[in-house]
């Protein structure tokens, strides 16, 4: 019994893996790019604000696109020197290859966090992963380290 819950337990803090490749994504390829404006009115796209690192959440739980705070409490990221750009819209979405399996009512085939370096680089590839998910990627990952700069 006890040896289960430690099994269980290793499972929740080490259950985010990072794929090597997911539709058009691949690590170390360039990440997608994308043009839009937040629901506050910030450009994101070649406009979006130069970070260490960068990353992108697809969730359709999300506002439509956001920026670093729209999205939620991602001060941790910020932080690090990171910029999150989110959303759940479906071109947005479609960029990185998730598809919209619903429109009534409007559901995403699948969550995403997607975790590029300065350069734009996909480090990371988080398939089913949602914003909730992303401290304990970023705390994984050990970002903010020489690896990702």
């Amino acid at each position: 019994m006890l040896l289960s819950l430690l099994l269980s337990c290793s499972d929740i803090t080490n259950g985010y893996k990072s794929v090597s490749k997911l539709g058009p994504l691949k690590l170390g390829s360039p990440a997608p790019q994308f043009a839009g404006i937040t629901f506050s009115g910030y450009e994101v796209g070649p406009t979006t604000p130069p970070g260490k690192f960068y990353v992108y959440i697809i969730d359709e739980d999300l506002p439509l696109i956001a920026l670093n705070g729209e999205v939620g409490d991602v001060d941790y990221v910020i932080d690090r020197g990171g910029v999150v750009i989110a959303g759940s819209d479906g071109k947005f979405a479609k960029v990185f290859g998730v598809k919209l399996s619903s429109s009534s009512p409007y559901r995403l085939s699948n969550s995403l966090i997607i975790i590029a370096n300065a350069h734009g680089e996909i480090v990371g590839i988080y398939k089913n992963a949602r914003l909730k998910d992303l401290k304990i990627i970023i705390l994984e990952m050990g970002i903010g380290k020489s690896d990702l700069e």
